[in-house]
């Protein structure tokens, strides 16, 4: 039945919104990186008004929140502090890794990402209200 369960539904796994707003803030991050880029003396182009500032902290987001989905999916698995390490250094290397090439037009945040990522881990147990606080904070 590839990947549908006998009521017709698909299994839990993922969370359509967030795959949906994923792809939304990544087509947004690459509207304004790698977009045509309008001249100062002209009005930016649309790819830029509609998503620059915007992607990447809807990025970062969703990036918060996939991991708490994949952790309170499988917390043993994939969704593990070693398996969440690995993510992270992945990232934190392959951000390096682009940000050393001379010639690459963009802003390479993968490093901080991933980095996020690693910082974040003690914060996933924690109760609504104590999250709160630490935000005010």
């Amino acid at each position: 039945m590839s990947g549908l369960m006998r009521s017709g539904t698909r299994p839990p796994s993922r969370v359509d919104a967030v795959d949906a707003a994923r792809g939304i803030a990544l087509l947004g991050m690459m509207l304004v990186h790698v977009g045509p880029h309008g001249e100062p003396s002209r009005s930016p182009p649309v790819g830029q008004v509609l998503a620059g500032g915007r992607a990447a902290p809807l990025f970062a987001v969703l990036a918060g929140v996939a991991l708490t989905l994949v952790h309170r999916r499988d917390p043993r698995g994939v969704g593990s502090v070693r398996a969440t390490i690995v993510r992270g250094a992945l990232l934190v290397a392959l951000g390096l890794g682009l940000g050393s090439l001379h010639d690459v037009p963009v802003y390479v945040i993968l490093a901080s990402y991933g980095l996020m990522i690693v910082v974040a881990l003690p914060f996933r147990r924690l109760p609504t209200r104590a999250l709160v606080v630490v935000t005010l904070g």
